[in-house]
């Protein structure tokens, strides 16, 4: 055998050698990341979801068709909070409607203001005197609207009840098949990939009121793109979902954030496009857009949460002018009944002399 032909072989088998020991080694890197991200991430999040427990602000949102560049919807939304208390401003701005809503809760407390014209006053719409059985007024109370609306949004892939990341990584038929190094825009980030079984369950209550859709999991695949470096938060993710109806359709979100001084950055936009599935050209069909003005503050007080705050009276007051009319009106109809009484004893007392 030529002296060539044995270092070619030699060279060949070495080369297969490191590339099989390279792709080895890339298994273990991957599987090191995975147990990294299992579990650093949910802990990051829980601390990210009890941070946001501070944040009071507004959110914008904007629903447009792409094809003909039409609004469809648009949204505006108010919130603050505090350890005791929550309220979400929902102003819902639609081409052909309007419809504003406050909902409030405080530990005495909750209700509801309502107007159907930005123009006209709020008005007190419901009043909730026991909110130690939870708030009485919507199917989800305020402080959950809020939490959902900015601290579970940047950690949300696609819709359902399994969609926040800290339920959807624990939700049944999920599996993590893979996590990866990933630059997204020059900062070094993990790409998780996973599938899901969709699934639905029988209608959940909630507060004491029946959910018009149960427990399910929509995710069949989804991409997500995390950073470590701000607490495991989302940057990006594709989400392959089926609805209940078995339609099928694609999401994909960037989530952008301003830096801040605080332990985490403030969210700032979420613009999540919409893909249809048996779209030949592949083209988003719908977008909707966050937009976000943030800012921590843990002394918001309480009284931001009564009644009188939005220049209404307290229902202390209320209540005593409610037992006041209701006193007054039942002593009148004693003091009618009374009357007829005498009226009748007197009649018949004169007819019998």
């Amino acid at each position: 055998m030529r002296p060539v032909s044995v270092i070619l072989g030699f060279s060949c088998v070495l080369a297969l050698a490191g590339w099989t020991w390279a792709a080895d080694r890339q298994g273990d890197f991957n599987d090191d990341l995975k147990r990294r991200f299992l579990d650093e991430a949910p802990k990051e999040w829980d601390r990210y979801l009890e941070w946001s427990k501070k944040l009071q602000g507004s959110c914008d949102v904007v629903l447009r068709q792409l094809k003909t560049n039409q609004v469809l919807d648009r949204m505006h939304y108010e919130c603050k909070q505090n350890a005791r208390c929550a309220a979400l401003v929902e102003q819902f701005l639609g081409p052909d409607y309007f419809d504003g809503r406050i909902n409030v809760q405080n530990p005495r407390y909750g209700f509801q203001l309502r107007r159907a014209n930005d123009n006209r006053p709020w008005a007190v719409a419901g009043l909730d005197l026991g909110v130690d059985d939870g708030y009485g007024l919507e199917a989800t109370d305020p402080g959950t609207q809020v939490v959902a609306l900015v601290g579970k949004k940047p950690l949300k892939v696609g819709f359902g009840v399994y969609a926040s990341l800290t339920d959807l990584i624990k939700a049944p038929g999920i599996n993590i098949l893979s996590a990866r190094e990933h630059q997204y825009e020059g900062r070094p980030c993990v790409r998780i990939e996973m599938t899901g079984e969709p699934q639905w369950g029988p209608p959940r209550r909630q507060n004491g009121q029946l959910t018009k859709v149960g427990t399910w999991l929509p995710l069949r695949k989804a991409a997500i793109v995390l950073d470590p470096s701000i607490g495991w938060l989302c940057r990006e993710y594709t989400a392959d979902l089926q609805g209940p109806s078995g339609s099928r359709e694609t999401w994909h979100a960037l989530i952008a954030y301003n830096d801040s001084q605080e332990s985490f950055p403030f969210v700032k936009e979420i613009r999540t496009r919409l893909f249809l599935a048996g779209d030949t050209k592949g083209e988003p069909s719908r977008e909707e857009i966050h937009t976000y003005t943030l800012y921590a503050d843990e002394r918001v007080p309480d009284s931001a949460f009564a009644l009188s705050a939005y220049g209404f009276p307290e229902p202390d007051r209320t209540t005593a002018w409610v037992t006041s009319y209701i006193a007054l009106a039942f002593a009148g109809i004693l003091a009618i009944v009374a009357a007829l009484v005498i009226y009748k004893w007197r009649w018949s007392h004169r007819a019998a002399s």
